[in-house]
């Protein structure tokens, strides 16, 4: 369609320039000749008002160019008939009149290819907006792309180094108490055998048996003490014992060794057993982590430990009735970093196990630690 509209306009300007150059040369004495030239001017004015370049406006107006075509096919056909007649003064004034159309056509003509520039220069213009935008929208797209990737190899090395961490902490407990085990309890044992062979001397005075007796009581302290410390390194049951019957014993050991009364609950579930034994590790230690901070800085009064099932989940509750803490007041106590470096380690072992770990603290209602393990069907190993 637009390259018919084109042909016809090009036919058509060929054809009058044509004209004009015969124009130029005519006898007007003899302006009959001209009607050829006229004819075929004619017939191109006409096939332009039938082809795609003859343009109507929606509301029924006739464009600019079209206007112009009108009025020089209207000239041209009065010309012809004045050259037809012979009549060379009328043929000049209708041959003036139609070169004035013709020309308001052609500018016309060359006013919409301006227009039709600076369309396709605006068009062009917005193209490359758009493809700069496009392209500055894919280079953030990648740069974000890249640094969510390098959270990402952040947060795993930050992990594996958590893992790693933890590992070599258990490994040293581990070390540590079979270390204890092997030659401290040992020579303790080896002690009061000595104890008590000195004990049941005949020789010795009643004085001296006093001094064996109290000898005898410590070392058998210190046994107990060092049993203790043995068993907190490492629960020796972790791997088979019942989980929930673990954290009982721990309680009770808890409450006769630091004096503070420790409640115990916890609800009969089929999630125990689903606890791998990775999980009861870290589980434990928390739990271990949050009671041991509350006897050593909350002066509590009271201590509990409460195991339920909710959601699909296992809920830890550990919570005492002390002073509670804060970052600031931790800031303002240097003696109490232990804790912190205590709570930063809870928080790692709650990262390992993708747990929720809630920590709320005030002078008011003491300090409450909630633990969220859920997960079961895959077990996590460090």
């Amino acid at each position: 369609m637009l390259f018919a509209a084109e042909n016809a306009e090009k036919n058509l300007l060929n054809s009058w320039e044509d004209f004009c150059i015969y124009y130029s040369q005519i006898d007007f004495n003899k302006v009959s000749e001209a009607s050829p030239k006229l004819e075929k001017l004619i017939f191109y004015l006409n096939k332009y008002t039938k082809s795609d370049a003859y343009i109507i406006n929606p509301n029924g107006s006739k464009t600019e160019s079209v206007i112009y075509i009108d009025k020089a096919l209207e000239h041209a056909q009065k010309a012809l008939h004045f050259s037809q007649k012979d009549l060379p003064s009328d043929f000049q004034k209708e041959i003036s009149l139609l070169t004035v159309q013709m020309n308001g056509f052609m500018s016309s003509d060359i006013k919409s290819d301006r227009n039709f520039m600076i369309l396709f220069v605006e068009l062009l213009c917005l193209i490359s907006f758009l493809s700069i935008s496009v392209v500055l929208g894919a280079a953030t797209y990648i740069k974000n792309k890249q640094k969510i990737e390098l959270l990402d190899q952040k947060s795993k090395a930050e992990e594996l180094v958590t893992k790693t961490i933890t590992q070599v902490q258990e490994s040293e407990r581990s070390r540590i108490s079979h270390d204890l085990h092997d030659t401290v309890l040992q020579d303790i044992r080896t002690a009061l055998l000595f104890v008590h062979k000195l004990e049941e001397s005949k020789a010795l005075p009643a004085e001296q048996k006093d001094i064996l007796q109290k000898l005898n009581n410590l070392e058998k302290e210190n046994m107990k003490n060092i049993r203790n410390i043995i068993r907190n390194l490492t629960p020796p049951e972790i791997e088979t014992a019942d989980f929930h019957l673990l954290l009982n014993e721990y309680a009770l050991n808890t409450e006769e060794n630091s004096g503070i009364p420790c409640k115990f609950y916890a609800e009969e579930s089929s999630l125990y057993k689903k606890l791998s034994p990775i999980q009861k590790l870290h589980i434990f230690r928390i739990v271990q982590e949050s009671l041991t901070n509350a006897i050593k800085h909350s002066e509590a009064s009271e201590l509990s430990l409460i195991v339920r099932e909710e959601n699909g989940s296992l809920i830890f509750l550990i919570s005492d009735d002390g002073k509670g803490f804060s970052d600031k007041d931790n800031k303002a106590k240097p003696a109490d970093d232990s804790t912190h470096l205590g709570l930063k380690g809870m928080k790692s072992r709650a990262e390992i196990l993708k747990a929720e770990l809630v920590i709320n603290s005030n002078a008011e209602s003491g300090t409450q630690v909630r633990l969220t393990v859920g997960g079961f069907q895959e077990s996590e190993a460090t």
